[in-house]
């Protein structure tokens, strides 16, 4: 017996075009359904990451440091410290009182704030700046990151404060704290109008200066920064203990 027909099956002929083309549109619509239906999969994956990482790091919440008896609020803290050669000196020194203040900062924070620390003098060094408000919160492995960054430093050079004030800005913080012998020219009035047309979120400028015996001078730059921007002056005599 011959074994039977094995030949494809053919598509049965439409006799009317318009049985074809409503074929046609319901495969075509099955397509787009399809490929929507995929897309929306994918929002849906990235939304639930994103509010994912949300839950979990939480938003920041203000702490509140203590600065020789003054009080600092905030939930973004820039430390801008000076280590040209002028932070030299005499024990205790001044760079070494700063790196103790950061310290002690670090140290008040409980870790949902941001923080990062800028050391300059003839070039500007950085810890923890990334630009648009991305500086790490201060978690204790991110705090021991920064003080073993700020440990590397001793005075040398010479102190390039607008560059390192201007930076401390970029990152988007509420409080900025520099921490200076005051040396150097102060900033001109045009220099001080531009910081504080930079400084879109309005970051309070503290100032802690050190010196040797009772303040002098009337105008350093990181005075006049805290004057202009809602903070305060801190003078520190290291002659007294």
């Amino acid at each position: 017996m011959a074994p039977a027909s094995t030949s494809p099956q053919k598509t049965p002929f439409l006799k009317y075009p318009a049985e074809r083309a409503t074929i046609m549109i319901e495969r075509q619509g099955k397509g787009l359904v399809g490929r929507y239906l995929g897309m929306l999969r994918t929002l849906v994956i990235l939304l639930l990451a994103v509010v994912a990482v949300v839950v979990m790091t939480g938003p920041a919440e203000a702490a509140t440091i203590r600065l020789y008896g003054v009080e600092v609020t905030g939930t973004h803290f820039v430390f801008v410290c000076d280590a040209s050669r002028t932070m030299g000196g005499k024990e205790p020194t001044p760079l070494a009182t700063a790196k103790a203040v950061i310290d002690a900062c670090l140290a008040q924070l409980t870790g949902t704030e941001q923080f990062s620390i800028i050391v300059y003098s003839n070039k500007i060094q950085q810890f923890g700046v990334e630009g648009q408000g991305r500086s790490p919160n201060a978690s204790d492995e991110n705090k021991l990151a920064g003080r073993e960054f700020l440990a590397e430093f001793s005075p040398e050079g010479e102190a390039n404060h607008n560059a390192a004030v201007a930076a401390s800005i970029s990152d988007e913080p509420d409080v900025v704290i520099v921490l200076s012998d005051g040396s150097g020219e102060p900033m001109t009035g045009l220099e001080l109008r531009k910081f504080n047309a930079a400084n879109e979120t309005k970051a309070k400028i503290y100032a802690i200066e050190f010196g040797y015996g009772p303040p002098f001078g009337l105008g350093s730059f990181a005075r006049q920064l805290a004057k202009e921007n809602g903070g305060k002056t801190i003078y520190v005599d290291l002659l007294k203990k």
